[in-house]
Order: C-alpha cells, then structure tokens, then sequence
C-alpha cells in the first residue's frame, strides 16, 4: 500500500502545552494530519511537522491530564516534481 495512517496517543500534563508529533515510515510524506481530544477541546496548533510529520500542540490552561492523538496521513511523494 502507498499510503498509510499514523497515529500516536499522548497524555499531556495539567497546565502544560508540549507539543507532540506522529511521523511517517521512512521514506514516506505527510500529506495532512491532525487530532482528537476529548470534550470538543481544541488544539492551539495543528500543522505539518516538516515533511514528514504532524505536530499538535494542545491546549495549556487545563488542570488535569490530557489524552489525545495525533494522526499524520502519509504516502510515497516526490517532492521534486
């Protein structure tokens, strides 16, 4: 298959905002990406990671732990086209 979803699951600290990243087999682009988190809570930022990852930076002004996932979607890519 040339495309592949990634995903990492992280626990974010009470009042902590460290962001956290899915990436890509070797070899391999990100394409897109982004997040789920409990509660309708939003990301501070959602963006691509370089070329070859997906970075979410979660909210800091929670007072208890945060679960969330990062996905990064992925395929081969020539980026010299």
């Amino acid at each position: 298959m040339g495309w592949e979803i990634v995903q990492e699951e992280f626990t974010n600290p009470p009042f902590s905002s460290t962001p956290q990243s899915a990436v890509c087999s070797p070899g391999k682009r990100v394409l897109s990406g982004g997040y789920t988190m409990p509660n309708g809570i939003s990301a501070s930022a959602s963006r691509p990671a370089g070329t070859n990852g997906w970075e979410v930076v979660p909210p800091g002004n929670y007072g208890f732990a945060l679960d969330f996932t990062v996905y990064a979607i992925c395929a081969f890519a020539d980026l010299n086209v």
